[in-house]
């Protein structure tokens, strides 16, 4: 590497452009923007000649983020600032905050309000929590609804007042995938460390992210309907039965699928490496209750709960 660094240089100084010491060297146009224009060297060649890591203060994260609401371009900021690209394109493209700033950050109290239980629920589903030793983040992932991911997007900003990401890819023989990230480290312990309540907000989230509404041909006596959510967790589902048996709504518990069962999707087979538990609300009572108290903010999921409200309420005349 120090070799590679050492011929970059020589060869802008012969009257190279970028672009040609790049197709010379095969290192990423923006990597050697970084070395000669602002002269950032590589963790590996700081580490050979004995330098210490950079840590970047917060005030110089701050003036990345301005100046991109000015609308210069990642280089331009690159030049100006002298912090190199690859940290300026992770600051801005993948919403990470350095070290110096997620200190400040802890300094935050990130409260046990709605939205807490909200993403707490989430994360009991489709959502997740990871710590590394690299940092720590907390993201939904690989979900088809643009809405929910949009609505987790937003919640999780402002509960933390921090920058998420919002993406999508396309997924083979799948729908498109949607992805939110929320790189903090002090956010992933705070969730990690906090144990949620069973409220309607926890439930909202929960029921977003692993929730589903039946309502179709179901029986010879004609139309059937029921919500139902599905998890491998049998001791929160059985808080959440409880929960629900509390505010006068009857729920039923089922193993639906045992470990080891053989499963598939689309033309891909696999084999469950977990019981899967589902708890189902059939009461017209139960049905109206939740759809007045929970509801769903995916509105594919909340028009065919509505759909089924009406058709219960035609038959009850």
């Amino acid at each position: 590497m120090l070799s590679i660094y050492s011929e970059a240089f020589r060869l802008r100084d012969s009257g190279l452009t970028i672009r040609e010491i790049s197709n010379i060297l095969g290192v990423n146009d923006g990597t050697l923007t970084s070395w000669i224009y602002t002269n950032v060297k590589p963790y590996i060649v700081r580490k050979a000649l004995g330098e210490k890591k950079i840590y970047h203060k917060s005030s110089e994260y701050d003036e990345v983020l301005e100046l991109h609401k000015k609308g210069f371009r990642l280089i331009d900021i690159c030049k100006i600032l002298g912090i190199p690209y690859t940290t300026v394109r992770c600051w801005i493209k993948c919403k990470k905050v350095p070290r110096d700033k997620q200190k400040q950050l802890k300094k935050l109290k990130l409260g046990r309000n709605e939205d807490f239980h909200y993403i707490k629920g989430v994360i009991a589903g489709d959502g997740s929590v990871c710590l590394t030793k690299r940092g720590g983040y907390t993201q939904l992932n690989d979900v088809v609804d643009k809405d929910f991911a949009e609505y987790f997007h937003n919640t999780l900003e402002r509960w933390s007042g921090l920058k998420a990401s919002l993406s999508s890819h396309q997924r083979k023989h799948r729908k498109l995938g949607w992805h939110v990230v929320l790189c903090s480290v002090f956010v992933a312990e705070f969730l990690k460390e906090s144990e949620p309540s069973i409220n309607l907000e926890f439930l909202k989230g929960f029921y977003d992210s692993e929730g589903c509404i039946y309502y179709g041909k179901g029986n010879p006596r004609g139309w059937s309907r029921y919500v139902s959510i599905s998890n491998s967790k049998l001791e929160l589902l059985e808080k959440i039965k409880q929960f629900l048996e509390e505010q006068g709504v009857k729920s039923y518990l089922r193993l639906v699928v045992k470990k080891g069962q053989l499963g598939k999707i689309n033309d891909r087979t696999f084999y469950h490496n977990k019981d899967c538990f589902t708890l189902f609300i059939f009461s017209n009572h139960g049905i109206r209750w939740f759809a007045e108290n929970i509801g769903f903010r995916i509105q594919r999921k909340q028009a065919k709960l509505l759909e089924s409200l009406k058709t219960m309420e035609r038959n009850l005349k």
